[in-house]
């Protein structure tokens, strides 16, 4: 999804990324970064899809992409995000009663709600499943992380999920992240710019204020953005 900023913006820090990401990475950290940073106006921008992200970024419409790693090859992988998906459950259901051994064979028993076919999270839950001996059987697909939850939270289905869009619910002790085998997944979202946008001051910063605020989270559940660009020795305030 695309964070944009106003064309009379002193300077521009304009990024582009998927629902999630916005709800749940991006919102949190737009208010901080706007005291912190009154100068550098943002914005931000829903995409529909990857090939979305990277038009609006190669046309200059956006100045950072939050797009599957490996990103296209014409940008630069300025950091990256590894998001830790855990497999949910409302803190009363059925398979909690079970040793975490006996628990893949037992998923098919009840209902999942999954991301819909040929997203990568898709993708990433079946080879699971086939790693552990589970079969998932969905009975909702969707693109909608709220829609899952709420399906989590009303229906007793099961779901895989990142920590970062069920956190407080597993606080607050209505969801929990299951123990079983080879959990968490995880799931790498590179943080990408045009060739050379690592050098431009408002793009440094945002994608700086993302790094600081998930290095001081403590939950375990947390995503965790690591720069990989070479970082400018200093920049302008």
């Amino acid at each position: 999804m695309p964070i944009a900023a106003p064309r009379t913006a002193t300077t521009r820090a304009a990024a582009g990324a998927r629902s999630d990401l916005i709800q749940y990475v991006l919102l949190p950290m737009v208010a901080p970064f706007h005291r912190r940073q009154p100068h550098v106006s943002a914005r931000v921008r829903q995409s529909v899809d990857r090939a979305e992200i990277v038009n609006m970024l190669t046309s200059g419409k956006v100045d950072l992409a939050f797009d599957r790693s490996p990103t296209h090859p014409s940008l630069t992988t300025l950091a990256r995000m590894n998001e830790h998906l855990y497999l949910v459950a409302p803190s009363d259901h059925e398979l909690l009663k079970l040793p975490p051994r006996d628990r893949p064979a037992a998923i098919a028993d009840h209902p999942f709600v999954t991301y819909a076919p040929g997203m990568r999270t898709w993708n990433l839950t079946q080879r699971w499943a086939a790693k552990v001996g589970a079969t998932i059987v969905p009975t909702i697909e969707t693109r909608n992380v709220t829609l899952m939850k709420h399906a989590i939270q009303q229906y007793g289905a099961l779901s895989i999920l990142p920590g970062v869009a069920v956190s407080q619910e597993i606080q607050d002790g209505g969801m929990v992240a299951v123990e079983i085998a080879d959990m968490p997944l995880t799931r790498t979202t590179a943080i990408a710019a045009r060739p050379g946008g690592e050098r431009t001051p408002a793009i440094h910063s945002f994608v700086e204020e993302l790094v600081a605020a998930y290095a001081k989270r403590s939950d375990t559940t947390a995503a965790e953005i690591r720069w990989v660009a070479t970082q400018p020795e200093s920049t302008p305030s």
